[in-house]
């Protein structure tokens, strides 16, 4: 394939967290529904990479999916719901194939009855007080819950979890009293009094999540939940775009972000941060991080903070987003579980911070040079526009005339990008030779090669990767590494999405009789990467040579962690030859294991993550003198990993920065000042103060 194909097929779709949850489509008649539901089915079936014949074990498995998707806590559906649904377990495949659609209108239909008896459960349950005396224990892990055989075993899980909600809530409360000075006009809350708000709130947030459920519950929206689900089931990168979807996924593809950058994701009525921009407010801001948890939204800097737990996605977003320069409050649960509320000011994410960049840092009178790239971008549109690979063989040119003796590349949180832009960046370190190898459904493998025979720099190099480092960043780690040209540092594996997706219009496969602009898709995968050793990066990622204690380390997001992920497996090696400073390597590795293994800050990374993720997935005692010392202890731990992860100011990093000159124009100066804000981020990141460390110590030869 050519360079334009390459990019146009690889692109968009080699990014690991780019998905939200559904949106729904233009209103479709149940005929009309029926024709996207077969077209899909068959759409499956040509092209998706697996093979994977849609018979009756896979409609189980939809079954199985779809009934989790929309009851995933068990709170709402009962066993015999879940029986009486039984008969439709092995008949989704044969809907898929023509057959008129009746499993999700039967769930949908069951699932609005249940909901106005749990509205009535946590109602009645939230009438009285709560006694916090009594030890009593929540499960945590909804994986573990089974569907109640009994309505009093459903309100008895309801109590437990809003009793749950009621203590978090009077405790926050209690301790927002005691931080503020009250006057003879505004007396001291009991407890008693504090404890009926906290019910209060928690209702109110209830029958706000109920709401919005109960609107999402239209044959409409459940038939693009119905058939996402279905696409999902195939492998978790497969996914189904009405055309609400496709219009948002084109979009983000122009790479045009507003508001204070970052993508959300909706999980149980809950708000998360799925991903962060680069540039951005949120990207700038070193107290959030993906998977924390946005519960509350203040508008200004001042003033109330509005509640936006049970919002979609949509209506949250009209929260976050306002005009350019005003001030938006984030009250956030944190993935640890602390609680912050961190201060934003919204702008328009601006390209150049976007793009690749690099710094000249001072190590002891060594110089090592720092390269970050966020994403494997590239303008198809536009060969002068924005390319990764020419943008960092510029960033090269500069450090080598600044005389570094070594350089570290950041590919922490790049999602990925284009494929020929990785084969070309790999080329800048290399002679000429394979970079990836691709295998298609039909076995076909197509080892890409670069071909440029020169080689941009030939200097010790490091490369930093952490768990959402996905896709085109696992290539290029990968190729890195089994070339021996540069040492990988970072968690104990990358992400593990070894795919490649396509979008595939569903009206240029069969007619739904759409109107331009308003047609679905459905992004398929059709590929598979390989490394040149002939492993896939599927599933296991790359797993780098040293290892960093990371607080993120714990949590269950790799594809490893996606049941219906597809496996690992391997094909034959290319022919390479690893890269004359191979031996370079080995003398990095000893001297990283050295300084990580004496590392205080590393070590008590580990500890407190650990600790955070035992306190995290246990069960929770309900009696309020336990939860406040289980709260105290994960405040404490908490706040001390957020210390470790940020250097001292003994210790921060010496970054030689460019100058700002008077005869800057305003746009100049603005410019100058994000790259100030964002030298003095680096400053006081640990990793890559101990890749500057490792990196440096073996001199050019």
């Amino acid at each position: 394939m050519n360079r334009t194909t390459w990019c146009k097929v690889l692109i968009m779709l080699t990014a690991a967290f780019t998905w939200s949850s559904p949106v729904s489509s233009k209103a479709a008649d149940p005929a009309k529904q029926k024709v996207i539901l077969t077209a899909v089915g068959k759409m499956l079936e040509q092209y998706h990479y697996s093979g994977r014949p849609i018979d009756d074990a896979f409609s189980k498995i939809i079954f199985e999916q779809y009934i989790d998707r929309l009851d995933h806590a068990k709170e709402i559906l009962m066993d015999e719901d879940v029986k009486a649904l039984k008969k439709y377990e092995v008949a989704i495949d044969d809907e898929i194939h023509g057959a008129d659609i009746r499993f999700y209108p039967a769930v949908t239909s069951l699932m609005v009855k249940r909901l106005d008896e749990a509205m009535a459960i946590y109602k009645a349950i939230l009438a009285n007080p709560f006694v916090f005396t009594k030890e009593e224990y929540l499960e945590k892990d909804k994986a573990n819950y089974k569907y109640a055989t009994t309505s009093a075993q459903r309100a008895e899980r309801w109590r437990l979890q809003l009793k749950y909600l009621t203590l978090d809530n009077l405790i926050a409360a209690q301790n927002l009293q005691n931080q503020v000075t009250k006057t003879a006009d505004s007396p001291k809350k009991t407890d008693l009094q504090l404890e009926k708000e906290a019910r209060e709130k928690v209702l109110k947030l209830l029958n706000r999540r109920f709401v919005r459920i109960k609107a999402d519950l239209n044959m409409d929206k459940q038939f693009d939940v119905f058939v996402n689900t279905i696409t999902e089931c195939m492998d978790p990168h497969t996914n189904y775009m009405p055309p609400a979807e496709k219009k948002q996924f084109d979009q983000e593809m122009s790479k045009k972000f507003y508001g204070i950058g970052a993508r959300l994701l909706e999980e149980d009525g809950i708000i998360k941060i799925q991903g962060i921009e680069p540039g951005g407010p949120v990207w700038k801001n070193n107290e959030i991080g993906i998977n924390d948890k946005i519960v509350k939204v203040g508008q200004g800097t001042t003033g109330p903070m509005e509640d936006i737990t049970g919002l979609s996605t949509t209506d949250a977003i009209k929260l976050i987003r306002g005009d350019k320069g005003t001030t938006v409050r984030l009250g956030l649960i944190k993935a640890d579980g602390s609680e912050k509320i961190v201060t934003l000011v919204r702008q328009e994410i601006v390209q150049d911070e976007a793009l690749a960049r690099s710094v000249v840092i001072n190590n002891e009178g060594v110089k090592v040079g720092y390269i970050s790239l966020p994403q494997f971008y590239a303008d198809f549109n536009n060969p002068k526009g924005f390319h990764c690979a020419a943008d960092v063989a510029r960033e090269v040119i500069k450090l080598k005339a600044a005389q570094v003796s070594s350089i570290v590349i950041d590919l922490r949180n790049n999602g990925g990008g284009s494929l020929q832009e990785v084969i070309e960046m790999v080329g800048l370190f290399i002679p000429e030779g394979p970079v990836v190898q691709v295998k298609d459904k039909q076995g076909r493998i197509q080892v890409l090669k670069d071909m440029d025979k020169g080689v941009l720099y030939t200097g010790p190099l490091a490369v930093l990767v952490n768990e959402y480092s996905a896709s085109a960043s696992e290539i290029f780690a990968a190729a890195m590494q089994d070339y021996k040209r540069a040492v990988i540092i970072g968690s104990t594996s990358t992400f593990g999405k070894g795919t490649v997706q396509a979008p595939k219009p569903i009206y240029n496969f069969q007619s739904t009789g759409a109107e331009p602009g308003q047609e679905a898709a459905v992004k398929m995968t059709i590929q598979k990467f390989y490394r040149i050793n002939g492993g896939s990066t599927q599933l296991k990622g790359v797993v780098p040579d040293l290892i960093l204690a990371d607080p993120y380390e714990l949590l269950k997001f790799r594809e490893q962690d996606r049941p219906l992920a597809m496996a690992w497996d391997s094909i034959p090696p290319a022919v390479y030859t690893a890269a004359a400073n191979a031996a370079e390597i080995s003398m990095f590795k000893d001297l990283g294991n050295k300084l990580i293994a004496v590392d205080s800050a590393f070590q008590l990374i580990r500890k407190n993550t650990l600790s955070l993720d035992e306190s995290q997935n246990s069960k929770i005692n309900l009696k309020m003198t336990d939860f406040k010392a289980r709260r105290a202890t994960m405040k404490t731990e908490s706040d001390q990993l957020i210390k470790a992860l940020e250097l001292p100011d003994n210790k921060l990093l010496t970054i030689e920065q460019e100058s700002a000159h008077d005869h800057l124009d305003e746009l100049e100066k603005a410019k100058m000042e994000r790259y100030k804000d964002w030298t003095k981020k680096l400053s006081k990141d640990i990793y890559i103060k101990k890749a500057v460390m490792i990196i440096s110590k073996v001199p050019v030869t």
